[in-house]
Formats: structure tokens, C-alpha cells, sequence
């Protein structure tokens, strides 16, 4: 595991992941399911967007397995899932989307990438009438 990665965001950007990781996991993707159950009982219809940790965009070394994992839960619970990933990974290649190196966050350009792709795919899967 990389020596930047290894207190925080690195439990998940390297494997194995650790048996911790995979407790903590497991608890998201519980609370995921039940989080699932309330809206749906409560007629709410949610989309669960993956926004990839800075590593995994410019990093080919990064794990997904966390991404696979919980896309896999939400196909499973039946949960719209956008992973945004690629977009960022392709719209990176051409411009500036973070504050890097003051901050991991996205600035006004990755923002507008951000909400670009959201918009496209909510709008391509109809999420919304």
C-alpha cells in the first residue's frame, strides 16, 4: 500500500482489504439495504452515486473493489447506481477538475463536470418524470 493512502482513504485503495475494512463495509451495505427499505416503503425512489476517492481517478493502482461492491449491493437491492468514475477519469485527461494541492475537492470546472454527468444520466434513465 502506497505510504500517502495508509491511515485514511487506504483502507479502501489497496487490497486486501483488511478484516476491519470488510466489517465496516459489510455495516454500510447493511444499513444501505434497510435505508432501501424505509424508502421504498415510504414511496421514495433513490440514486446512489459513487464518487471515486481522488486515487481512484488518477491512480491505475487504486482498488475499485469497493466500488464493485457496493454497485453490486445496490443491483442486488435494486438501487440506481451512477458511478462517476470514468467521467471524471476522461474529463481529467483535458482540464483541471481539483483544488489539488490545497484540497481533494472538486473546483468550479469539476463541478460542473459533476453535475453535467449526473444531469445526463438521470435524465437517460429517467429516474425522474
Amino acid at each position: 500500500m502506497k505510504k500517502s493512502y495508509k491511515h485514511s482513504d487506504g483502507l479502501i485503495l489497496a487490497e486486501p482489504f483488511s478484516v476491519k475494512t470488510l466489517e465496516v463495509i459489510d455495516n454500510y451495505i447493511g444499513a444501505l439495504k434497510e435505508f432501501n427499505r424505509i424508502s421504498r416503503n415510504n414511496g421514495v425512489r433513490f440514486l446512489f452515486v459513487y464518487f471515486p476517492d481522488y486515487p481512484q481517478v488518477f491512480d491505475p493502482q487504486a482498488s475499485m473493489k469497493l466500488r464493485d461492491m457496493l454497485g453490486a449491493a445496490c443491483l442486488k437491492f435494486e438501487i440506481a447506481f451512477f458511478d462517476l468514475t470514468p467521467e471524471l477519469k476522461a474529463k481529467s485527461a483535458h482540464s483541471r477538475l481539483y483544488l489539488t494541492p490545497l484540497d481533494f475537492h472538486l473546483n468550479p470546472c469539476g463541478n460542473k463536470v459533476f453535475s453535467q454527468a449526473l444531469f445526463e444520466y438521470i435524465d437517460s434513465t429517467r429516474l425522474i418524470d
